[in-house]
């Protein structure tokens, strides 16, 4: 019975000390799970950001996370931020053959999200949830995330030890419609 009882409280301890991580929501999430890519990047991303800066962004109550990646060398673009840090980052992935082993990402801490090129005039939009004016200011902008075929933008939410993920996609190369003349 005393077992029981001491098995009972380590159990109910340990359910409360838990507290899920942005890495793993993104491996658990039905939008990302499968993204094996995303997931080594990030991975990397979030323990060089923690190494070399000691920020740990994997456990922050908002986040947010721009990525876009080349679709010739797969080399990863982003910038991840809260309200007390911004990290841009490019991730040159090694290779072995055809198939990514590593990633590699290099970072620079960037002092004011709102001025960094190419994503400073839409994080406003992002922090706010405007999801429709994001999408609307890309399209009608075509400096804004120049260069790559699509761009995720992602925003993790934490309540009450759990994150809520909310993604979508801007610049989607797969929604490419080329113009025919006819």
């Amino acid at each position: 019975m005393k077992k029981l009882l001491i098995g009972i409280i380590l159990f109910s301890l340990s359910h409360f000390a838990y507290s899920q991580t942005v890495l793993q929501e993104l491996k658990q999430n039905k939008k990302t799970k499968k993204d094996k890519e995303l997931i080594l990047e990030a991975k990397e991303f979030f323990r060089v950001v923690n190494d070399s800066l000691g920020i740990d962004f994997t456990t922050a109550d908002t986040l947010y996370y721009i990525r876009g990646v080349d679709i010739q060398g797969r080399t990863g673009h982003g910038i991840v931020w809260t309200r007390n840090h911004a990290v841009k980052y490019t991730d040159s992935k090694v290779w072995d053959g055809y198939r990514v082993v590593r990633s590699n990402p290099q970072i620079t801490v960037e002092p004011d999200v709102h001025l960094v090129p190419d994503f400073g005039p839409l994080i406003n939009k992002i922090e706010q949830g405007k999801k429709q004016e994001v999408i609307k200011y890309v399209d009608e902008s075509p400096e804004v995330l120049s260069g790559i075929a699509g761009w995720d933008i992602m925003t993790f939410i934490k309540k009450e030890k759990k994150y809520t993920m909310d993604s979508y996609r801007v610049r989607d190369f797969s929604d490419f419609k080329p113009w025919i003349k006819q």
